[in-house]
């Protein structure tokens, strides 16, 4: 199989690098060795048939050579090295090495030679062990190439499901002469937009960091099948969305959360502003139509419902956490000293959940819902997944 446009740029550059490793060769008879003679001329063949195989890949004459061709060639070349350049070989690997791979292994490699017993190494061990830090150099690089790769597939399959959810949406919206089920399509669509976002911030957040830092193969396998939960994330977004405006319908939550209107979603609500203002009439503007086909109150509270729609599905944890408030207020619990079911907190005609905007905090809660929206803490990534509280439902898809 032909080597990607993306590797045979790299593999192009890599050759050339490797000019000169053929350069400098030279073997001398030992006096000592009455076989040094043969040892040299097998050197000597073994030499120029690697020298051949890498003309034949040369870039200038048309050729696309592969990183695993180049990586071969190199590690054989350590096996030729007089041993008067062994010491300056090595010393230019173990450097590369360093500079290469994550800070993690190099500690591990250091930890290793502490080990061993003082005094000079043998150029049988070294040339061992420059091969040991070549291999591990170019996993590196491979593993690596092959994380980009993947994550810009996965990037076009986001951009497609993107493109995709837009035109269906838009769609409806065209099409739909409700006014209520356009503005819930809007609502769900701006929860998709959040996933998709969140998602894409992750993604450009795993190019940042090396790919063996942990498992490079594990983190591939979970890139390369991870279009599944892609997609997942996407729907769940708008999901969510759709949940927040049924928890404003519901009048469950309130404070922070835009209110519904006296009238329902066919009233214009007391609030509603003025016709003509802002030099505007009321059915001037899309958000009028929109925030009373979703009864809410006023244009201020429907970009509430936006905002809240949006960090839905950024956030991963955002509605679980409210879910799982709700699960303790509402749901029967153990019976407390007063008699009443314990985490039981119904009020009127709903369950008041008095959220503060600065802190966004639950109360008697822990996790700071804020964070959740922000994206600051608890934004979910590919480096580590969510630390799941007590009291929290099994994750969602990764996003």
């Amino acid at each position: 199989m032909t080597a990607s446009c993306d590797e045979s740029f790299i593999a192009s550059t890599y050759y050339e690098s490797m000019r000169d490793n053929f350069e400098g060769y030279a073997w001398e008879i030992d006096p000592a060795n009455p076989d040094s003679s043969a040892i040299n001329r097998d050197k000597a063949a073994q030499l120029q048939r690697l020298k051949d195989e890498f003309e034949k890949l040369d870039p200038e004459q048309g050729n696309r050579p592969k990183l695993g061709q180049l990586f071969k060639i190199e590690l054989a070349l350590v096996w030729l090295i007089p041993d008067v350049a062994l010491q300056a070989r090595f010393w230019t690997i173990e450097d590369r090495f360093q500079r290469v791979v994550p800070k993690s292994v190099v500690q591990s490699y250091r930890n290793t030679l502490a080990a061993q017993p003082p005094g000079p190494v043998p150029n049988a061990v070294l040339r061992q062990r420059a091969r040991n830090l070549l291999d591990t150099i170019h996993a590196n690089y491979l593993i690596n190439l092959a994380r980009e790769q993947l994550i810009r597939r996965l990037m076009f399959i986001l951009t497609a499901v993107a493109v995709l959810v837009l035109i269906v949406c838009l769609t409806i919206i065209a099409v739909e002469e409700a006014p209520t089920l356009r503005a819930i399509v809007t609502v769900m669509l701006i929860g998709m937009s959040g996933a998709m976002i969140s998602i894409i911030q992750r993604l450009q957040k795993a190019t940042s960091r090396d790919a063996m830092v942990d498992d490079g193969i594990f983190e591939l396998i979970g890139l390369r099948i991870g279009w599944v939960s892609v997609l997942l994330s996407v729907a769940i977004g708008g999901v969510f969305a759709l949940f927040i405006y049924v928890l404003i319908a519901a009048d469950i939550l309130d404070q922070v959360l835009p209110k519904m209107s006296e009238g329902g979603s066919s009233g214009t609500g007391a609030s509603s502003p003025p016709n003509g203002s802002h030099g505007l009439g009321v059915d001037s503007f899309w958000a009028d139509a929109m925030y009373r086909a979703l009864g809410l109150r006023d244009q201020s509270d429907l970009f509430k419902l936006f905002v809240f729609a949006f960090a839905s599905g950024f956030a991963e944890r955002f509605v679980p956490d409210i879910i799982n408030k709700l699960t303790k207020d509402v749901l029967p619990g153990p019976q407390s000293p007063n008699g009443s079911p314990g985490g039981s907190n119904t009020a009127g005609s709903g369950v008041r959940m008095n959220f503060d905007w600065d802190s966004a905090t639950a109360p008697d809660e822990g996790a700071t819902m804020a964070k959740d929206a922000a994206g600051d803490d608890t934004l979910p990534n590919l480096d580590e997944p969510d630390a799941p509280s007590e009291d929290s439902a099994p994750d969602t898809p990764a996003r």
